[in-house]
């Protein structure tokens, strides 16, 4: 993501600085780049995505990063308008789709929410947010024939929006993410603000009404981690603090187990499975030609693993950088036994992470043509 690493990608020289980093790091796993769209910045789309950006983000609300503001409605429109334009269309347009009341006055005020009681910072971040912001963005993408990608839908009605534009023909893919489709908000301890995240984990009925949108009728269409990972004090812990807790889940690693663990009651095999997590990923952002799927001439990058087994994840087998994580307790299904990246061995459950650095710098060759057609976005929808 362009905002958790300082300097965020907004500008081409912020880009040069993380290239650079990248070329001089001992890679385990290969890194690509989004850009940030962001007010002030409009001029830096163009360069940004001569330089090999994948794709561009912008949030609709407070980022919580006074580096990475937030847009309004015209911004939406010019961003989408340069963007579906550049050359090598089509770029895909990453949002965090939620919208307040001090950006729109037809919303409700945030509700009251206490230090440390998570269904009232449930009440601070309506869903109704969510739905009207997907509402503007879809209209926005309709106008200016953008692709957009709304990110971690956490709520199902938002989901049911996605899918009845899908069927009319939207431009538009969306996600939903392991933890909102393995948590659900009665059961979070009180104070436990290390599963604090935008947007929040709702109830029950709307894990299992987002568990729908997944597997019967396309709404969504891969699962994330949006790996949001802070320092501890950060978090505030030791308080429990809600309110001024940073809003993110750490949850990169536990994507596979988590999600496997949550799928049990439904049924999802290890083909749809990869899909969602890798194969349909690949078809959005433009690496399809060598990543997502184990085919003869892509690269090879491998998970072995035990299905069966289960595990108790502990805060000491976390290979974050910052471990604070709402996973760390739980109890997942499956293990990791072994992790190759173009061919190589680099994680071995073992040993721990090896020495193997095959991974690469990955640019997206300016003016090539990948990623997903509108029309192949609506060909998977299910009416």
């Amino acid at each position: 993501m362009p905002l958790n690493c300082v300097p965020p990608t907004v500008s081409l020289s912020a880009m040069e600085q993380k290239i650079s980093a990248i070329r001089d790091a001992k890679l385990s796993c290969d890194v690509g780049l989004i850009g940030g769209a962001v007010p002030g910045f409009l001029d830096q789309i163009t360069p940004l995505a001569k330089a090999g950006v994948f794709a561009f983000k912008s949030f609709m609300i407070d980022s919580q990063s006074v580096d990475f503001p937030h847009v309004n409605s015209a911004y939406l429109v010019q961003a989408m308008s340069l963007i579906s334009k550049l050359e090598g269309a089509p770029y895909v347009y990453i949002l965090h789709a939620e919208k307040n009341s001090e950006e729109d006055e037809a919303l409700p005020e945030a509700g009251e929410h206490s230090d440390q009681d998570h269904a009232k910072h449930l009440q601070s971040r309506p869903e109704v947010w969510e739905t009207r912001a997907i509402d503007e963005a879809i209209r926005a993408s309709d106008q200016t024939g953008c692709h957009i990608h709304i990110a971690h839908v956490g709520s199902s009605k938002a989901a049911e929006i996605i899918h009845n534009a899908k069927i009319d023909g939207a431009y538009v893919t969306a996600e939903v993410c392991t933890h909102h489709l393995l948590f659900q908000s009665k059961k979070i301890p009180r104070g436990n603000t290390l599963f604090k995240c935008a947007p929040p984990i709702r109830s029950e009925d709307n894990r299992l009404g987002l568990w729908k949108a997944l597997l019967k009728d396309g709404s969504l269409d891969i699962i994330s981690s949006d790996h949001s990972p802070s320092p501890p004090e950060l978090k505030h812990t030791k308080e429990g603090d809600f309110t001024k807790a940073w809003g993110g889940i750490a949850g990169l690693q536990y994507r596979l187990q988590g999600t496997w663990t949550a799928s049990q009651p439904f049924e999802l095999d290890f083909m749809r499975l990869s899909e969602l997590l890798s194969g349909r990923v690949a078809d959005i952002f433009g690496l399809s030609e060598s990543k997502g799927r184990i085919v003869k001439g892509l690269d090879a990058d491998l998970v072995i693993w035990d299905p069966e087994e289960e595990q108790v994840i502990q805060e000491s087998q976390c290979l974050h950088r910052h471990k604070a994580s709402a996973y760390t307790g739980q109890k997942l299904m499956g293990r990791v036994k072994k992790t190759i990246v173009h061919g190589e061995i680099v994680y071995d459950d073992d040993e721990g992470i090896v020495g193997a650095s095959p991974g690469k710098l990955l640019l997206r060759s300016a003016g090539t043509r990948d990623g997903l057609s509108q029309e192949a976005v609506r060909d998977e929808v299910c009416t």
